[in-house]
């Protein structure tokens, strides 16, 4: 084999070397959950350690892992060192994981109907739902914290975190239908606000997009 026909097999072999390292930094159940918490806000190494529980130590191991492949940047802002995901298309990535989970591995399937029962859930489609919030007849609730909320709104939707309830049911009105979401189809914040929602009177529904996917979806 001649040199110049050497060079684009070594292209090839370092290209698939470098895809099998960032996909190799995905390879962590520990690793996708700092990715979740990171795609709705950015944080401090000790905010992801308590929402992961994990230890700090392990956290930052994972951090600088994912930071060497270019999965996560780091800012510092006076003694902090804040981390957030590099752009979207990592998010897209994470997404798109999840849909592929549910076809091919039939527990995640399992799990997550645990997690967003179907009682709870909305049979329209986002596009159907989002047509109804545009015609004023639906509204949307953030029920993420106030800091997830400010860093990645939805446009259009209300932030109210489950200690709110009380406010949130004050400003709601019972002719129109509440759709709630959380963090994603794993997280059960907004289970607990549609459920509290319901007992109040309100006809209320928990989504599972995230405010990315709604936004991308309007």
């Amino acid at each position: 084999m001649t040199k110049s026909s050497e060079e684009p097999l070594q292209c090839k072999r370092r290209i698939f070397e470098n895809l099998g390292s960032i996909t190799q930094s995905l390879a962590s159940p520990a690793r996708l959950r700092i990715l979740q918490i990171l795609s709705n806000k950015p944080c401090t190494v000790e905010v992801i350690s308590e929402m992961a529980d994990e230890n700090i130590g392990n956290t930052s191991q994972h951090l600088q892992r994912m930071l060497r492949a270019g999965l996560v940047r780091c800012e510092k802002q006076g003694v902090r060192r804040i981390y957030s995901l590099t752009n979207n298309k990592i998010l897209d990535i994470w997404l798109s994981l999840q849909e592929l989970a549910i076809e091919i591995a039939p527990q995640i399937q399992v799990d997550e109907n645990y997690l967003s029962p179907a009682e709870l859930c909305s049979d329209l489609e986002l596009s159907q739902i989002l047509k109804l919030v545009k015609l004023g007849k639906a509204v949307l609730v953030d029920s993420r914290t106030v800091e997830e909320f400010e860093s990645s709104p939805a446009k259009g939707a209300l932030n109210f975190p489950a200690s709110q309830l009380s406010k949130m049911t004050a400003s709601l009105s019972k002719t129109m239908t509440v759709f709630v979401f959380c963090r994603g189809r794993y997280c059960v914040l907004a289970n607990q606000v549609v459920t509290s929602l319901r007992k109040k009177g309100f006809k209320a529904y928990r989504l599972k997009e995230t405010s990315y996917q709604i936004n991308a979806a309007m």
